[in-house]
């Protein structure tokens, strides 16, 4: 495995992975709500467009596919889901997209007679507003490579965790992994610890000793960072993975190659090289503005190409789109009888 910064013309039989994440794409209702979030310089108004313009530079390296570990939108609403399935145009499709659930991604509030929730009601409740919205991104069953490790059937409670899809003609294998556990809500940075229920883990460890993998190059998708990250701030202990150590073992065992995640706003790629026979790369992507810190910086992402068995990570940048004026418009409604006292009033 190999990391570059430079991606020429692609080659025959090369296939690429766009990874993206934390995009939090949000749709904020209010614009007072807006404007106090932009004097705190917590506005993410401009995540649907940094998203656009990502979109927009990767169609230029004519990438396969896109893995997103998580934090799609910043609380799963239906505006929210419906702009980023409007950003993602031609990629929009199973084969050509795989998403991971983050804990911003969560169902807050219960959802009641929709024909995709009740089609996956072996699915966690709190998901239900991604499974709405995205009904076909979560294969309900193994390849048909896969000798013994097949999924059993559908049964009340189960998960659709780990899923498998096979890319790059049968070269590689992406492994989703729900890693937001336990949660049911969100309550900020308190609320953001990453876990992994015994049912999947149990499944994951069958799945990764499937023979049929042995010579696949396996890539985990997961939200949550496996391990202390480079870049540690006071509520990082809030936001670890529980099973950390515990999977990575499982990992090393099973000759994982790549792990992708997010959820720390901060890119890197950590490389192992130990006593055990097997390296292991985890990277994490971060959101796009990962950099900006308040000011014009470009935009990040990674694309990793698959040649034959081997690896290249390459680190790419976009300058951002120039953000036109908004103007907001306060929504109280106010009688006209208020209006004409509230004008006689002033000039009086």
């Amino acid at each position: 495995m190999s990391s570059k910064t430079e991606l020429g013309s692609k080659a025959a039989g090369e296939f690429r992975i766009a990874h993206l994440s934390d995009l939090h794409i949000s749709a904020d209702r209010s614009g007072l709500r807006h404007r106090w979030r932009s004097w705190v310089g917590q506005s993410q108004a401009k995540n649907l467009m940094n998203l656009r313009t990502v979109m927009r530079d990767l169609a230029r390296y004519d990438v396969d596919h896109i893995v997103i570990t998580g934090d799609l939108t910043n609380g799963a609403r239906d505006e929210e889901l419906e702009a980023l399935k409007a950003s993602l145009g031609d990629y929009l499709h199973p084969d050509r997209l795989t998403i991971v659930p983050g804990n911003h991604d969560l169902s807050y509030r219960r959802v009641k007679g929709r024909p995709a929730v009740r089609r996956t009601a072996d699915c966690p409740r709190k998901l239900g507003q991604l499974l709405h919205h995205f009904p076909d991104m979560f294969p309900p069953r193994y390849p048909p490579e896969l000798g013994q490790a097949k999924r059993p059937e559908p049964r009340k409670g189960a998960s659709l965790f780990p899923f498998v899809k096979v890319l790059a003609e049968g070269r590689g294998v992406l492994i989703g992994l729900d890693t937001t556990g336990r949660l049911t809500y969100k309550a900020g940075p308190l609320n953001s610890f990453g876990t992994i229920s015994r049912a999947q883990f149990r499944e994951l460890r069958v799945l990764l000793k499937d023979p049929w993998l042995h010579d696949r190059i396996k890539i985990i998708c997961m939200h949550h960072h496996p391990m202390i990250v480079p870049v540690a701030t006071m509520f990082d202990s809030f936001k670890h993975l529980f099973q950390s150590k515990q999977l990575l073992d499982l990992l090393y065992e099973c000759h994982v190659d790549l792990i992708l995640h997010g959820h720390k706003h901060h890119p890197f790629c950590w490389q192992s090289h130990t006593f055990r026979d097997h390296d292991l790369t985890i990277i994490c992507a971060g959101p796009p503005d990962a950099y900006a810190n308040g000011k014009k910086s470009d935009l990040v992402y990674n694309i990793y190409s698959i040649k034959g068995h081997r690896v290249a990570i390459h680190y790419l940048t976009c300058p951002p789109t120039s953000r036109q004026r908004t103007e907001f418009k306060h929504n109280s409604e106010r009688s006209p009888s208020q209006d004409s006292k509230t004008g006689s009033g002033a000039t009086g």
